[in-house]
């Protein structure tokens, strides 16, 4: 009996010598990014777990299929992956090359595209740069029918404006990385060649442990984007938005009384200057509501179209429907949604997104262990008052000198 008490306690000591090893945690950032992408989510992460971290840094230049074959040499043996947008893809070829021989133990994908991204066939189609265009004659329209000179000074202010402070923030930054990036975002159409290969068979490209983190924003998703894309505040992004749609809608009101004005003096008089006067001016104000609406209204409604598919739009981290982000081939246990309005640039290093990650770790299947907390420092211990020591009486035949002593103490 003694031995077989002595083995339980060595198997229990060993048991917790073991769940205190550090685990390996590799990141992967997505297109476009680098190795000091997800800096944030390593050190805060490293701090309130046990674990060594690396953070892949390649080239979005080249494909998917490259990409993961240079760098699956890098990951961490063992690995739990954290992949953000496109490295959760990365991610998953690695493991459909690598089979069994994989070095990802565990996957946690944040804002994937696991079955294509719809915005990447509409650059390829040429749909996006036309939108961007589309929304600065929108924007622009009043403005040139008022000023009627040289179009490009125009569209060229307003085309700065609407990606310095407005809502081109992001989506210049998505035609822009497209030029340079034209393999990766093939790969990530929606029905790629490379898309279709990769989930011919899912369960062939995710290890048992997998998670797969997704956004929802509620806000004006292309407002939102813009706003993280140009490092300010989404609240700041849309007040701008607004105030300008509502100044042009103001500018309209405005023009359109003049108009009706000279339609009154056109039916009193007969005159038609004053007709043509009434036409020029109502025109002025469709110019402004032209402008207005599409800075209040239509923007949106084309994001979503843009995105999506759709007018109504659904569940969305602003670039990437649920859809893609949590497929049917991930179980809804399986799926872990970052709290608050979250877009697909914040689920990158956000607090919310950190946090989505934290759970992950805390899984049964993945079960890192947390750092311990240091211990607090000793309080000092209460004051205590020493004992009260009654003095003695000089005649030890009165008993109530103590009651005499205390009370001529406290006079």
């Amino acid at each position: 009996m003694k031995r077989l008490f002595t083995f339980l306690l060595l198997v229990l000591f060993a048991s917790g010598a073991h769940a205190q090893e550090s685990e390996n945690v590799t990141f992967i950032h997505g297109l476009g990014g680098t190795s000091l992408s997800l800096q944030e989510a390593d050190n805060t992460l490293s701090d309130d777990f046990l674990i060594n971290t690396r953070r892949l840094g390649y080239s979005s230049q080249n494909d998917i299929a490259s990409i993961a074959s240079s760098e699956r040499g890098n990951v961490l043996s063992n690995s739990v992956v954290v992949g953000h947008s496109m490295g959760g893809i990365v991610a998953r070829e690695m493991i459909r090359n690598d089979g069994s021989q994989s070095d990802i133990d565990a996957l946690i994908t944040s804002g994937s595209p696991h079955e294509g991204a719809l915005i990447a066939n509409q650059l390829a189609s040429g749909s996006a740069q036309n939108m961007a265009e589309n929304w600065v004659l929108a924007v622009s329209e009043g403005i040139r029918r008022e000023v009627g000179f040289d179009f490009g000074v125009v569209a060229q202010a307003l085309f700065d404006y609407l990606v310095d402070r407005g809502a081109l923030g992001y989506l210049d930054f998505e035609i822009e990385n497209y030029q340079s990036r034209v393999s990766a975002y093939t790969d990530l159409e929606v029905n790629s060649n490379f898309m279709n290969t990769l989930n011919a068979d899912p369960d062939a490209t995710l290890p048992q442990a997998h998670y797969a983190i997704h956004g929802v924003d509620e806000r004006k998703r292309h407002l939102s984007l813009a706003a993280s894309a140009m490092g300010q505040s989404y609240q700041n992004v849309d007040l701008l938005a607004s105030g300008l749609g509502f100044r042009f809608l103001t500018i309209g009101w405005k023009r359109q009384a003049t108009a009706n004005q000279y339609f009154m003096e056109y039916s009193s008089t007969g005159d038609l200057y004053d007709y043509d006067l009434a036409l020029y001016y109502q025109w002025l104000a469709e110019g402004h509501f032209i402008s207005a609406w599409s800075l209040l209204v239509w923007q949106e409604i084309d994001w979503e179209l843009l995105t999506q598919g759709s007018q109504a739009g659904g569940p969305s981290d602003a670039l990437l429907p649920k859809s893609t982000t949590t497929p049917g081939f991930v179980s809804e246990t399986r799926e872990i949604q970052a709290l608050g309005d979250v877009n697909h640039l914040e689920l990158r290093d956000s607090q919310e997104a950190i946090e989505s990650i934290r759970e992950a770790f805390r899984k049964p299947d993945i079960d890192i262990p947390e750092a311990a907390d240091d211990p607090p420092e000793d309080d000092p211990p209460p004051y205590e008052p020493p004992p009260y020591e009654p003095p003695e009486c000089e005649d030890p035949t009165v008993i109530i000198c103590e009651a005499t002593t205390l009370s001529s103490d406290k006079e």
